[in-house]
This record gives structure tokens, sequence and C-alpha cells, in this order.
């Protein structure tokens, strides 16, 4: 007869096991205690023409006690004609930790005699904790014209746990 597990093995301890090593990877936000969301959407503009091919803008930087669920990027980007943006992303200058970036592929939809223009409209779960900034960037072959953006999510706001009191 062959045996199904390792001697020793104990699924309880191994839930346990797994519990402890999860509840050492959440983040500080976690230990806090969620007190509202709320819809939260911003638009943001630039006009780079003639600048280069990088064209961006700061979107918003996160309040104390605060963190900030991105769940949609729409942007128009324009660039001189015969020209198509790279990709348009989302970019977060995290106060702690390595930087984060989301990026999305824009879909050419009209060519004028002034300018081309591309689309994004993306469906994403990118997160910011306080103090986090974030901005928005296109990059081209030459010259972008405009990058013009509507992002929208959620804003969480956190409290501290109340201690229970004792008798």
């Amino acid at each position: 007869m062959f045996k199904t597990r390792p001697s020793g093995f104990s699924p309880r301890a191994l839930s346990l096991a797994l519990f402890a090593i999860g509840a050492m990877c959440l983040p500080a936000s976690a230990a806090k205690v969620e007190k509202s969301r709320a819809a939260w959407q911003t638009y943001v503009s630039a006009n780079c023409t003639g600048l280069s091919s990088n064209c961006g803008a700061p979107v918003y930087t996160v309040p104390a006690n605060r963190r900030l669920l991105v769940t949609n990027v729409s942007c128009t980007v324009s660039v001189s004609v015969g020209n198509v943006p790279f990709f348009v992303r989302l970019h977060n200058a995290r106060k702690s930790g390595a930087d984060a970036y989301d990026s999305y592929l824009p879909v050419f939809t009209d060519g004028g005699v002034a300018a081309d223009y591309s689309v994004v409209n993306a469906q994403t779960l990118f997160v910011a904790d306080t103090g986090d900034m974030l901005d928005i960037r296109s990059t081209a072959e030459n010259d972008v014209s405009s990058l013009d953006c509507k992002i929208a999510g959620e804003l969480i706001v956190y409290g501290k746990k109340k201690k229970k009191k004792k008798k």
C-alpha cells in the first residue's frame, strides 16, 4: 500500500504555517481598519507640442491614511502625422520601495492634417498607498502633441483598530 502523504504530515500544521507566512506578507495598510470607500476620478491633460517624444502629467499624490485603487484608464494621444505612440504608462513613484508601472497599448483611430490620434481604454487594478505619487506618460518615435486622460477608481480611507476594553 502506498502512503498518500509523508509521515508526520499534518494538514492542520500546514494551514497554520501558510497563514503565518501570509500574514508576514501583508502590506502595512492591511493592519488598519477600512473606514470608507469613495468613487474617485480625475482628468489630466498635457500639451507637449514641440517638446520631445515623451509627454506626461502628474495625476495624484495619495494623502495620509488613504489607498487609491485605479481601476480604469482612458486616454487620447495626439502625435505628429505619420507617427504612432508606443505606449501610455501609469507610473507610481512609491514613497517606499521600487517604482511601479502599468503600461497600455494605444490603438490608432484617426489621421488628420495636423495630427494622428490614438486611444486607450483599459481596465486595470493599480494600487497606490499613502505618500505615493502617480503620473501618466506617453512615448512615441517623434513628437507627442498632447495626452488627455481620465483615470478612475476608488479611494479607501483607513483608521486605527479600536482596542477592546477590559472588563
